[in-house]
């Protein structure tokens, strides 16, 4: 396995320290490396810390990973041969060290959720989305043969999408995870973000291609779902179809009636027919659907006064 951090020594605690002491010493230390409190120079050394300071802790506080890395660490230590353990019984410390520096990028999730107008027009939102992928890309490049490494790499993918003028971040993200993962659900989450990809960068026949042979696979829930609301924009937004594009919507919310989307998708449905092929009738069906069935969405809210004006 390669040699072992000190972990007692990262959180500056004895050997024979209780849980109790390791939680009073992680808080306490963790507090100085918070991203709200390191900016600049600071940043990318806070970050470094606060991964060691998770993995010590997600090792040292879980009982059986914390025996199982002193078995290894202390038999190391006397220069015995005997440094490993029963892995049907333990999770490596390299498993939970992995684990741990990837939930702790969760903190810079919370941040860029919280972030409002201010936080974008200075950047900070920015700042703490390029903190994430670094951290993100440290479980990785650290822990290749992890499975937090590809929950990593597919949420690396995820924040380029967020934003389209990272094109070419996002689609190599994509290749990457396609690579690292073939034949499983991250290579066909891998597949979208390229079909995403190819539409922003004005390719939307190929996006088209690889959307319509992803649809034709198995698929988990979750990636069916996101490949059939983004066809409806790749067809709208990409090919000009705007037809095939609101009967894709309102297919998506017939077929998904209770998911996130089903209400958007019915209004956006009901905007490309109000805004773009000026079907009035049309739309105000639409938007009259989208109140009755989602009446506390905010779609809804956003549909009345649209109803009122075209019924003006």
């Amino acid at each position: 396995m390669g040699n072992l951090i000190d972990y007692y020594r990262v959180l500056n605690v004895d050997r024979t320290a209780t849980e109790s002491d390791i939680r009073k010493a992680y808080r306490f230390l963790v507090s100085f490396y918070h991203p709200d409190i390191n900016h600049g120079e600071k940043a990318e050394y806070a970050a470094k810390k606060t991964v060691e300071l998770n993995e010590a802790y997600a090792v040292l506080c879980d009982p059986k990973a914390r025996a199982a890395y002193d078995q290894c660490f202390f038999a190391n230590d006397s220069g015995s041969s005997e440094s490993t353990w029963d892995p049907d019984t333990y999770q490596s410390p390299d498993d939970m060290a992995a684990q741990a520096a990837y939930e702790s990028t969760q903190q810079f999730y919370e941040l860029i959720g919280k972030g409002g107008f201010w936080d974008s027009v200075t950047g900070r939102t920015s700042e703490y989305r390029d903190r994430a992928v670094r951290q993100l890309e440290t479980v990785v490049n650290r822990w290749p043969k992890s499975r937090w490494a590809l929950q990593a790499q597919s949420d690396i993918l995820g924040l380029y999408l967020t934003v389209e003028q990272d094109i070419p971040l996002a689609e190599n993200a994509a290749r990457t995870l396609g690579r690292m993962a073939p034949g499983s659900e991250f290579q066909d989450f891998a597949t979208l973000g390229l079909a995403i990809c190819y539409s922003r960068k004005g390719q939307p026949n190929h996006g088209l291609q690889l959307l319509r042979a992803l649809l034709r696979k198995e698929l988990t829930y979750e990636i069916r779902t996101e490949a059939e609301f983004v066809l409806g924009h790749l067809l709208h937004e990409g090919l000009c179809d705007h037809e095939a594009a609101i009967q894709q919507y309102v297919k998506f919310s017939v077929a998904y009636p209770e998911h996130c989307y089903a209400a958007q998708s019915i209004y956006l449905a009901g905007r490309i027919a109000d805004s773009v092929l000026n079907q009035k009738p049309r739309a105000i069906t639409l938007y009259e659907e989208v109140r009755r069935r989602y009446p506390s969405s905010e779609e809804a809210s956003d549909c009345g006064w649209r109803i009122d004006y075209l019924w003006a």
